[in-house]
């Protein structure tokens, strides 16, 4: 259904619209293959009142999270999609994530009256919000504590304790795939042959292939499941996460032999290929929205219409992971083709959306380069070059390694900031660190210093890793990603069971 409306970009003149008529920015942030996002079109943005409220009352902003993660980071309220209402400095004044019209009335008028009338109390929760923000990055470090090859053995319990032993994964619904935790529990397996962690993983990986995630009959892997047992998958397939299956179940075809493995990523590779790959770039697309029967979420129904569609954004991140994967297929199930994609997607990557003498963009949508400067896509990039075994390459990673600790180190604190520029819009005090990207960064510094045999890059893995010191044992399944960045940077001292 049309959007009545007039939607802006995200964009430095969408900000100075603001700023110059004195309204606030409402963002909406949201998903593709989401399909309450999808339900908006019908429930409010084809509301000629919701649509007048807005234009009345606020410069309107649409964004797209895959594209602009940055901006979905810092104000996403929990799921998409969101919605955020944001000074004309892009300070939250307040967000929620909305899938009703009643609700998204409500706020529309709260904030134009609190806008208008109560300016003091936006300044007031503005501050609030602040400190408690400072409050949380402080508890990330831990000055009294380093990061140790030990840690592992408490991520081992911490998976453990999150197991299910009844349907295979970990947690309970919304289920996902928990790939670093999978990751993890092969990688410690492979170096101490510790069975049970073996069977933790292998439970998942089954799982996930024959009660729902995995699609029989199209190929490929759906992103979530609404069931704990897996059987209601969300109705979208995403190129990271085929990229993320295809490596996690060849790493247990290596291990156990398996050949419902091989099958599971011989399946994922050629969905990608027949769906999501562009024979005119050579690159992947980013995901496919698929077709299923309606279903209920947040107490709406939602009716799934029309075909397959896909998603044809072209992401940096998600196509270096493809790019691996597709390595590491070619060289476990001995496929030559696999190897020629990769290197043609490799090639086509660098040429669009890595300068020679800069960071590498995000994204490339419509013939465009998009968002350049996250620290996300430094690393994938990075761990891609290295993985390709080319003296060459080495020579761009140590080059690009060098550019990320030098604009995005913090001078002050262990960690690295997720990106040069936050938000597009020359605010450095949205500055931040993300824990994901730390964790990636200390495994593609460790990387490094194994291949060029120099200990300064694993100092700087370990200071990246310092800077969560103080809260990696809170962070649950995602604990796993700290594992797997101990593992890099200690090697096999990080697999030792104590005595």
């Amino acid at each position: 259904m049309q959007s009545l409306v007039e939607w802006r970009e995200w964009s430095r003149d969408a900000f100075s619209e603001a700023q110059d008529s004195g309204l606030p920015v409402m963002v909406v942030i949201e998903q593709f293959w989401c399909p309450v996002c999808r339900g908006l079109y019908e429930s409010c943005w084809s509301d000629p009142d919701i649509a007048d409220a807005i234009h009345r009352g606020f410069v309107p902003v649409r964004v797209d999270a895959s594209r602009h993660p940055d901006v979905d980071r810092r104000f996403r309220a929990g799921g998409w999609p969101t919605v955020a209402f944001l000074t004309p400095d892009a300070e939250l004044i307040a967000n929620s994530a909305i899938v009703s019209p009643d609700v998204l009335a409500n706020a529309l008028d709260g904030v134009t009256f609190i806008y208008s009338n109560r300016r003091e109390d936006i300044v007031a929760r503005m501050s609030e919000r602040e400190d408690e923000l400072e409050r949380m990055r402080s508890r990330r470090t831990d000055p009294a504590k380093r990061p140790s090859p030990w840690m592992t053995i408490k991520i081992i319990e911490i998976i453990d304790s999150l197991a299910d032993r009844d349907y295979g994964g970990f947690g309970t619904s919304p289920k996902f795939p928990a790939f670093d935790s999978i990751l993890f529990l092969l990688n410690v397996h492979k170096r101490v042959g510790d069975d049970k962690l073996l069977k933790l993983a292998t439970d998942a990986l089954d799982a996930m292939m024959q009660c729902g995630l995995y699609d029989w009959d199209n190929g490929g892997f759906f992103r979530s499941s609404d069931n704990e047992d897996w059987s209601n998958p969300r109705p979208a397939k995403l190129l990271i996460d085929q990229a993320r299956h295809i490596e996690i179940y060849l790493k247990a075809y290596e291990i156990t032999g398996g050949v419902e493995y091989r099958e599971a990523v011989e399946g994922a590779i050629q969905y990608c290929l027949d769906a999501l790959y562009d024979s005119s770039s050579g690159m992947f697309f980013n995901s496919q929205y698929a077709e299923l029967e309606s279903w209920t979420i947040h107490g709406l129904e939602q009716v799934v219409e029309g075909g397959q569609e896909v998603d044809r954004t072209i992401i940096t991140t998600s196509n270096c992971r493809m790019i691996r994967s597709l390595r590491y297929a070619a060289k476990v199930l001995n496929e030559p083709d696999y190897i020629r994609t990769a290197q043609r997607a490799f090639s086509a990557l660098k040429e669009r959306l890595c300068p020679a003498d800069g960071f590498a963009f995000h994204c490339f949508v419509d013939g465009k380069q998009s968002v350049q400067g996250l620290l996300a896509d430094q690393v994938e990039l990075g761990l891609t070059l290295l993985d390709a075994g080319d003296h060459d390459l080495l020579a761009a990673a140590v080059s690009l390694a060098e550019r990320i600790h030098d604009r995005l180190a913090d001078p002050q604190k262990p960690g690295y900031f997720d990106a040069e520029d936050p938000l597009g819009l020359g605010l450095l005090w949205a500055r931040d660190k993300s824990f994901e990207d730390n964790m990636s960064l200390a495994a593609f510094f460790a990387c490094l210093a194994r291949e060029i045999g120099d200990d300064l890059w694993n100092k700087r893995a370990v200071t990246a890793l310092s800077g969560f010191t103080g809260i990696w044992e809170q962070a649950g399944i995602q604990a796993a990603a700290f594992g797997l960045a101990l593992m890099d940077v200690f090697g096999e001292q990080a697999a030792v069971s104590p005595q």
